[in-house]
């Protein structure tokens, strides 16, 4: 993008940027959060700020109209920073999970292969070497869009029922949601939904767009994982597929403004991700999608309108 080359050719003093509640960061110069792995080990691409006048009282959690990515540490990081730095929240998911999950296992339908996914905030690449199994192909080209199955860190109470939201690419068109409900929770930190459905059948809806998005040789879904839990078994079956289907895949609606929502309430665990794999759940058209008009052609904002002022000053000279 335009904007960060310039940001490479005027690096930020360190007076003029800092990153979200002052932690450290790798250097100034701007980082793509885009790419994958732009910044070294226990640093993240994050949403830094330009410093305000000190009259000005600004909201750590929320973020500013001026937005420099930097390279700053992750290692002390909530939940709620990595969903609001995302966009996830409150866009899509309007209610902040209480914890993060541990990890997740993603299965692909089409092959039987499962693959770990650890932590939050992960940015992995489907390949043979990081497969928990791979059953009948040498070749890991599958989805993985199916929850397998969860790890907690805190173990949700016995005797509560259990609600999964899988959502992908929630903030783009198409976007993809999946909903796993009414899994007793045995109180332990492992939960197989596969091994629980096939004792016995438990509820599930899908949703995924119709809309194309462009062919390529690799595809890099964000996926957003919510637990939510019940006092009781959830019965409506035709209202939640009503509801998931309505949404078309629109996550933020489906959780604010449907039954559906209403019924699941808060999430109490969540995580997101993503992963990068040769396939996509999506439909594909060989035409290359054209950028908005804000992607296309970024203005200057009024800290490098002032750079570029003075080097012109500077050349004239």
């Amino acid at each position: 993008m335009i904007l960060y080359f310039v940001l490479f050719i005027f690096p930020l003093t360190s007076g003029q940027i800092q990153c979200p509640n002052n932690v450290s960061y790798q250097s100034t110069n701007a980082c793509d959060p885009d790419l994958q792995d732009p910044c070294q080990p226990g640093f993240r691409c994050r949403p830094g700020t330009v410093d305000a006048p000190a009259t000005n009282t600004t909201n750590s959690t929320a973020l500013p109209s001026q937005v420099r990515f930097l390279c700053c540490s992750s290692a002390n990081m909530s939940i709620s920073q990595y969903f609001i730095e995302s966009g996830i929240s409150p866009t899509v998911v309007p209610i902040v999970p209480l914890t993060s999950l541990s990890g997740v296992v993603m299965r692909d339908n089409a092959t039987g292969n499962l693959f770990n996914v650890d932590g939050i905030g992960e940015d992995l690449t489907v390949n043979a070497t990081n497969m928990v199994c791979n059953m009948n192909t040498g070749f890991p080209g599958g989805v993985f869009t199916q929850l397998d199955t969860v790890v907690f860190t805190f173990p949700p109470d016995t005797g509560e029922y259990l609600h999964f939201v899988v959502g992908i690419d929630n903030l783009l068109i198409p976007s993809a949601i999946f909903v796993y409900y009414n899994y007793p929770s045995f109180g332990e930190p492992i939960l197989n939904l596969t091994e629980l459905q096939e004792r016995f059948p438990r509820g599930y809806a899908q949703t995924i767009g119709n809309s194309s998005i462009p062919w390529d040789t690799q595809y890099k879904p964000e996926f957003v994982v919510l637990v939510f839990k019940t006092p009781r078994f959830i019965d409506n079956n035709s209202m939640i597929s009503s509801d998931v289907i309505q949404s078309q895949g629109d996550l933020g609606f489906l959780l604010s403004t449907t039954s559906t929502g209403q019924l699941l309430g808060a999430p109490i665990l969540g995580t997101i991700f993503r992963l990068r794999t040769p396939n996509t759940i999506f439909q594909t058209t060989n035409s290359s999608s054209t950028p908005p008009p804000t992607q296309s052609s970024p203005s200057l904002d009024p800290l490098l309108f002032l750079l570029a002022s003075v080097t012109t000053i500077l050349l004239l000279k």
